[in-house]
């Protein structure tokens, strides 16, 4: 997705770089003729300045509108890692314990929370991110309707991840059956 919107940003800058181009280009009048102060070429002249100021005007709403989706996609990234960095150590700890025969779920407690807050408080635009209701966004990243990029995020929240509904459902359950049950089989051999 990245690297379609860097192509369609850079088409629009070269469409910038020719409009800017376009009013001197286009005239085919000698600066005899301009100085004479025909009035047909004043109109022209207009009209293609205000064609040039139509397109500058375009180019800028694109590159507005796909430094939109960037920031929003650096936002969900963001909070993603994040999230990951929350399940290495939710991983680490239970491993940890598992090792040592303890049954502490308050450690693991506290980083699953970080991955609930992370879900229902990631945001763009005002709009949640991470809380599995953010599907078939369209954002303009070009000139055309074609050039749109349709972005659907997933849940991350720990019910998601396969923890359990809530977060007291997993406590309990942690405080029931132990920390093994947050382990792989390959994780409990060693």
């Amino acid at each position: 997705m990245s690297l379609a919107i860097k192509q369609i940003l850079s088409q629009d800058r070269q469409a910038e770089s020719r409009a800017y181009k376009k009013p001197f280009a286009a005239s085919d009048h000698t600066d005899d003729d301009k100085n004479s102060g025909s009035v047909d070429d004043q109109h022209v002249d207009y009209r293609l300045s205000l064609q040039n100021l139509t397109d500058t005007r375009s180019i800028n709403q694109n590159l507005r509108n796909a430094n939109d989706g960037v920031s929003m996609v650096q936002i969900a990234d963001d909070a993603l890692a994040q999230t990951d960095h929350a399940l290495d150590e939710i991983r680490r700890i239970a491993k940890e314990q598992y090792q040592l025969n303890k049954n502490d779920p308050d450690k693991i407690m506290f980083w699953l929370k970080q991955v609930d807050e992370i879900s229902k408080k990631t945001n763009f635009n005002q709009k949640p991110l991470l809380d599995g209701n953010f599907a078939d966004e369209l954002y303009p990243i070009g000139s055309g309707v074609e050039q749109q990029v349709e972005v659907s995020l997933s849940s991350s929240s720990p019910a998601a991840l396969g923890f359990g509904s809530n977060i007291e459902e997993v406590l309990n359950k942690l405080r029931d059956k132990g920390i093994a049950e947050l382990l792989p089989a390959s994780d409990k051999q060693k």
